[in-house]
């Protein structure tokens, strides 16, 4: 956690360029793919440790929601960057986990795929949820029909009535 954190401002501002800046001809494939790895690498570190203690916090749970909160921005920073395949990625991941029965998908990686999409509610102008065949209402529609809701834990079952 500590080596990552120490990146953090520095994809900050990576993105915040990358989102003024022209990309050149050729480029796109490649900005692109660097873009997906990137949002890939923040779902994993996104995601809770097996041993995080939900019901009694110290201080290494106090600073993971820290980490979290950072990662989240930068999450966003990404989304802003390259908000089509940001969606796309979400997407991909939310059909990957709801396909899934509960049983088969840990709780973490569950917990995540639902945070993407909370992020991205909260991050995206109001154009990006228009409902009629938008990436959001699709991520919607395969919440609604996934069992994503039936995770026994709290924070799933939460985050899932946020989304």
């Amino acid at each position: 956690m500590q080596a990552s954190q120490t990146t953090l401002p520095f994809l900050n501002a990576y993105l915040q360029r990358l989102r003024r800046a022209e990309v050149p001809q050729g480029a796109p494939a490649r900005a692109a793919e660097h873009h997906r790895r990137l949002v890939l690498a923040l779902t994993r570190r996104l995601c809770y440790p097996s041993d995080y203690n939900f019901d009694e916090q110290d201080e290494a749970e106090v600073e993971f929601q820290a980490y979290r909160r950072d990662l989240a921005t930068v999450f966003r920073a990404a989304a802003r960057a390259d908000r089509d395949g940001t969606l796309a990625f979400a997407l991909d991941a939310l059909r990957s986990a709801a396909e899934r029965s509960a049983g088969e998908l840990h709780f973490s990686h569950a917990e995540v795929v639902l945070f993407l999409v909370y992020l991205l509610g909260e991050g995206l102008p109001e154009a990006a949820f228009r409902m009629d065949d938008s990436v959001f209402s699709r991520m919607l529609m395969a919440i609604a029909h996934s069992s994503l809701s039936a995770f026994p834990h709290r924070a799933g079952q939460l985050l899932f009535f946020e989304v």
